[in-house]
Formats: C-alpha cells, structure tokens, sequence
C-alpha cells in the first residue's frame, strides 16, 4: 500500500491539474473505436495464427499489429510523462498493449529487422510496466479515494492487487527478457541467412511456396480465452471507476485505428475462406478444379 507521502502529493498533482471524480476519461487513447480496434487485432492474430497452422497460409497481421502497440504506446508514455493521465487509466490501456504484443506473431525467419522493432517494443513495454506498478503509479495525479480493478470481483489496486501486478511483472520480465536474449543472439545469423537466400533468388515469385514457408504459428486456446478475459478486465476497470467519455465513437481518432482494424479482421477471414475453398477443392476433386480456382484468385491472396 502506498504511504501516505506518495497518496497526499498524488492527490495534490489531481488538484492543481483540475482533475475530477470520476474521471473524465481520454477518448482518443482508449475510447470505444480504440478498444475496439485493439480488440479486433487480438483476436485477428490469432485466427491469422490458426489458419497459417491448418491452412498453411502467411501469417501477416504481426508487422500491422506491431505499428498499432507503437502508435498507442507513444501516445500513453507521452501523457504519463506530461503526467496527465491517472493511474487508473494506465493499468487497463498497459494491460491490453502487453497482451496484444503476446499475440502478435511476427515471422522472424523472414522479417529479422521487423521482429527487432517487435522486441523493441516487447522491452519498452515491460520496463513502463515494472516502474507503473513498482514507482509509477504513485507519482500520476489521482482524483479518486480508490481505484479498482477486475479480478473476478472488484478489487482495489492500491493494496494486495498491486503486489499481485508486481509478482505477474517480474515473470513477464523473465519470460520476455529470455525470449529477447535468445533473438538478439540468433539475429546476426538471420540477417546472413536471409541476404544469402535473397541473393540466391529465394524472393523471386517462382521460388514461393516451397517447404518450410508456412512454420507453425497456431495458436492455442488458453490463449484465446486469457485474451477473452483481458477484455472483461479492461472494461469492467472503465465500468466500476465510472470513467466517461471513452464509450462511443464521438471523437475522430477514434475512427481510424477502428476501420483499420476492422478491414484487417474482414481481410484475414476473407484470405482464409479462399485458401480454404482452393483446398477443399483440391481436396475433393483430385486437382484440377482447385488449379482452376488458384488460376483465378491464387495471385491475389
């Protein structure tokens, strides 16, 4: 819990920023269309995971995912260092950029410098988690007596919830600082490979489709369900703190980041049905009628 020191200058900044209870919430960081939009990348990923492990199609969502986590994320480190958001709004916003970063698949056989923003972004993302809930959130103005949060009933998170974040934060940063040791080790020896393969033709359209084009980034469904709960945990947080003005589309930053979204998860179901009938055709009536179909929509997936 924090000591009353912090507490009392926390509320003195929410007083000389004319901050309010409830909080009148930044409808261009996590309005409606920005949740939304973040949302329907989540699940985007890892339908895009799924189908390039049944139906060996590229997955390529990542490298869009990976510019929408750079985007929001800039905006929320810039008001936290002008230190005009609160602590309740960052947890939520923080939360759903660290899972989305979690589904996002980038293929780093093939995109090395892609996946090293991706790390990037893993390693920014973790060190802003750490100091919020370790140092952070007691240096943000704060309107409210409490905040809370979802954890299957509403919890503070001034008290054991903190300690909990704490915990969680430290084996993320073990877990992700892992991963990124092992990339950085292995990304000279990709970048080698991948100018070798280049220089050897290994872009060229007549060379496509060979083995080892569609590695397994399926997806799995413990996945789909934390990412499910994710959700319910950022809007059950707007809901219980009574945090206004971030659920409708009112603003127009919010459309953007939406019909962006939006057209990458009609997108990806749209390629998937294609290769999906061209299989099944295939499949079906021993080749030719799948080599037509691929004739017509193969050099458009």
């Amino acid at each position: 819990m924090p000591n009353s020191t912090a507490v009392d200058a926390a509320f003195a900044l929410g007083t000389t920023l004319n901050v309010t209870c409830p909080i009148a919430g930044n409808g261009d960081l996590y309005g409606l269309g920005i949740r939304i939009g973040l949302y329907l990348q989540i699940f985007t990923a890892q339908i895009s995971g799924l189908a390039s492990h049944v139906l060996e199609v590229d997955d390529n969502i990542g490298h869009a995912v990976v510019v929408f986590i750079l985007a929001t994320g800039t905006v929320l480190l810039r008001l936290i260092l002008q230190q005009k958001i609160e602590a309740v709004e960052v947890f939520p916003i923080l939360s759903l950029l660290v899972v989305q970063l979690g589904a996002c698949r980038v293929p780093f056989w093939k995109k090395p410098m892609t996946v090293a923003i991706y790390l990037g972004e893993v390693v920014c993302l973790l060190s802003l988690t750490t100091w919020f809930w370790f140092h952070g959130m007691d240096t943000l103005p704060r309107s409210c007596r409490d905040d809370y949060a979802f954890f299957f009933k509403r919890v503070s998170i001034w008290n054991w919830f903190r300690k909990f974040s704490q915990a969680g934060t430290i084996l993320a940063v073990i877990g992700g600082g892992g991963g990124v040791l092992v990339y950085l080790f292995m990304l000279p020896a990709l970048i080698y490979s991948n100018f070798s393969q280049w220089t050897r033709g290994w872009r060229r359209e007549d060379n496509r489709g060979e083995e080892g084009e569609h590695p397994d980034m399926g997806t799995g469904s413990f996945e789909i369900a934390f990412e499910l709960g994710i959700v319910v945990y950022v809007e059950m947080a707007l809901k219980w703190n009574n945090i206004s003005g971030v659920h409708t589309l009112s603003t127009p930053g919010q459309f953007m980041p939406f019909f962006i979204a939006l057209a990458q998860f009609i997108t990806t179901f749209y390629r998937i049905g294609k290769y999906a009938l061209i299989q099944s055709m295939e499949d079906d009536n021993g080749g030719p009628e799948g080599e037509f179909l691929f004739s017509i929509f193969g050099d458009r997936c």
